[in-house]
């Protein structure tokens, strides 16, 4: 049986890719020196591109650049490694940024529509996800320096916030809405 993976999709790699995530130490001779990394996170993270490298997700290039092998608009299998690693260890570092720069921005909307209308949305939202990446490949051919590094995150699901859900609970139990006081586990002793 090959390291490589044969199809993105297949059992095979879903089971590489979550065993590449893990955080397991591993010695790949590319980590920087103890003293410099005390950490160890250059070490961790070299090793895990480097277990990436070996499966076949990206290629790994000199100083832990890499290019991904897998198509730009790659579905995550719901809860799985690649999912999981994501809210680990991203989401909050992405949503951290101010969404301010030139072509930034940051959009929740809210609404309450047809389920049978739901699945188009989604739809259009794989179609712009679809052009984001065929502009990439089509800025490839510019020098570096006019280009930048983005990511589009796209997420729709059905979802109330727990606070609010907690208020509306309250309502229909009560009768009327009594304030806008915190649910018992947002409160501070």
């Amino acid at each position: 049986m090959s390291n490589r993976c044969s199809r993105p999709s297949g059992q095979q790699c879903r089971d590489a890719v979550a065993q590449a995530l893990q955080r397991q130490p591993c010695d790949t001779g590319r980590g920087a020196h103890p003293q410099s990394d005390p950490a160890g996170n250059l070490r961790r993270n070299g090793c895990r591109l480097a277990q990436l490298d070996r499966i076949g997700i990206i290629e790994l290039r000199p100083l832990n650049r890499y290019r991904l092998k897998l198509a730009k608009t790659f579905r995550w299998r719901p809860h799985g490694p690649v999912m999981n690693y994501f809210r680990d260890h991203a989401l909050l570092d992405y949503f951290r940024g101010g969404f301010d720069g030139t072509g930034e921005g940051l959009m929740l909307v809210h609404g309450s529509v047809s389920r049978t209308l739901a699945p188009m949305f989604m739809e259009r939202s794989q179609r712009v996800a679809k052009d984001f990446a065929q502009q990439h490949q089509t800025d490839q051919k510019l020098a570096e320096k006019d280009r930048e590094g983005y990511t589009l995150v796209l997420a729709m699901r059905g979802w109330e916030f727990e606070a609010f859900e907690y208020l509306r609970t309250r309502r229909n139990t009560t009768g009327m809405m009594s304030g806008f006081a915190r649910p018992p586990e947002c409160r501070t002793p």
